[in-house]
């Protein structure tokens, strides 16, 4: 399974992650994160995404200032799915698409990827 989350910076820049069941991937703006994102409103570790029992789940890993899921605050853990927004600070990523393992992901099969460029703090 691949899950392809999209997140657009403030400058207008489009970052697009690749994320591939089996692992777990950490959302915030901690250097250890695969999914970074520099938003002073977001923990080190503010969330994670993870394939688990037939579905991508995102959960909130205690932040401080919480987690949205289609504009619903949330504890625990959400099902994503295709088109599923995800807000964390002032930063909103999609969900943009879900491959299964049946389906050709040639053209996305690449590992996640950092912004290419650091982006102002917010």
């Amino acid at each position: 399974m691949l899950l392809r989350l999209r997140h657009q910076r403030p400058d207008g820049e489009l970052d697009t992650y690749h994320l591939k069941s089996g692992r777990r991937y950490h959302i915030g703006r901690g250097s250890t994160c695969e999914v970074r994102i520099l938003d002073l409103k977001l923990s080190r570790q503010h969330a994670a995404i993870e394939y688990k029992q037939g579905e991508w789940r995102v959960l909130d890993l205690g932040s401080t200032n919480g987690l949205k899921v289609d504009g619903d605050h949330m504890a625990g853990s959400a099902i994503l799915k295709t088109g599923t927004t995800i807000e964390a600070g002032h930063t909103a990523l999609t969900v943009e698409r879900i491959l299964g393992d049946d389906e050709d992901d040639s053209e996305v099969d690449i590992p996640v990827q950092a912004p290419a460029a650091p982006m102002a703090l917010i």
